[in-house]
């Protein structure tokens, strides 16, 4: 098996980028939905091609599993690719696929927390799994009530993105000297 020696980089991208996001949610509820959707859409590109990328990679070592990050990664890029090509839609798109997109990445994570697990003390393995399932719980409700008020809505992804961009940071960096 290879050494790995260096960060997870894309990880640690995606993990900055989804903390400023968030970061700009809570603060700005405002200008969310129209200044923030192209930016989902980027972080819904990189998190599609990262889990896209975990496929190809982990794919011979774990199995059918892994099929859910093949699946997770085209949700997103096809998410990401939407609410930057269609801002003028993002209501719509912030309604329906970024939910999609929240429970796919989730699900996605969790399928395959046995593979990372070596990758976690127990008590950063036991928080991704219940941030993982709370992405899950968030990601059907904003799928059933997509008539939510701005102000809530921003509030709730600002702070799941910001705990989901630190569960990204924490794999980036227990992926610095492991064997991938």
């Amino acid at each position: 098996m290879k050494t790995y020696s260096g960060w997870g980089w894309m990880e640690l991208v995606l993990g900055v980028l989804l903390i400023v996001l968030g970061i700009f949610t809570i603060i700005k509820p405002g200008a969310f939905i129209t200044v923030a959707v192209v930016f989902y859409g980027i972080s819904a590109l990189l998190s599609g091609i990262a889990d896209v990328v975990f496929y190809i990679r982990a794919e011979r070592h774990i199995g059918v599993s892994c099929t859910i990050a093949l699946v997770a990664g085209i949700v997103s890029i096809l998410a990401g690719v939407t609410m930057i090509l269609y801002p003028g839609v993002g209501r719509f798109t912030m309604a329906l696929l970024f939910p999609m997109w929240f429970i796919a990445h989730c699900t996605c994570r969790l399928a395959n927390f046995g593979f990372i697990q070596p990758f976690f003390s127990r008590g950063f393995g036991i928080a991704t799994q219940i941030i993982n399932v709370a992405g899950i719980v968030f990601g059907l409700y904003l799928l059933f009530h997509p008539a939510a008020s701005v102000q809530v809505l921003s509030w709730l992804i600002g702070l799941a993105l910001v705990t989901l961009g630190v569960d990204t940071l924490s794999l980036a960096r227990f992926m610095k000297d492991s064997e991938w």
